[in-house]
């Protein structure tokens, strides 16, 4: 999944533990390159740090993310959202073909679901996160049945 090459106004929620020895910050979150999007500490307490970013028009969610884990220096941390995406590019693992085949979407829709998390590899934050969205006119539920790409 890559989360939005433009987001509408999209807002997350990112939570993670303070590992051991590390000190309480005593300053805002790190700036980062991106103009519009705004961050804030909601929560610090117990080991526990929990931020709110806003994305806006045009910013691109999935490197905002990263950069800010890595100018915050989360190793670790959930994160969930809500919002639109203008443009977004998804994914899903093809048991078949053994490999994720990418959707793009080119038109407003609206984030129903975004849950994931942020975790150290190879020494950078990388994230990995299921985003569900809602096309205009694509309200009705359908039966469905699982599949075996979970198994």
């Amino acid at each position: 999944m890559a989360p939005g090459k433009q987001a509408q106004a999209l807002a997350i929620k990112l939570s993670r533990a303070r590992r051991a020895g590390e000190a309480k910050p005593t300053q805002k979150p790190s700036k980062i390159r991106s103009k519009t999007m705004k961050s804030k500490l909601l929560h610090d307490e117990k080991g526990q740090k929990t931020f709110v970013i806003v994305f806006d028009k045009n910013d691109e969610v999935r490197d905002g993310l990263l950069e800010f884990a890595n100018a915050n220096n989360f190793a670790d941390g959930h994160l969930t959202g809500i919002g639109a995406f203008s443009d977004v590019t998804l994914g899903f693992f093809d048991p078949r073909q053994k490999e994720y085949r990418k959707i793009r979407i080119k038109e407003q829709v609206e984030v129903l679901s975004f849950t994931g998390n942020i975790v150290q590899k190879d020494g950078k934050p990388r994230l990995h996160a299921h985003v569900v969205v809602g096309k205009a006119g694509a309200w009705w539920a359908f039966p469905g049945r699982k599949s075996l790409a979970d198994a």
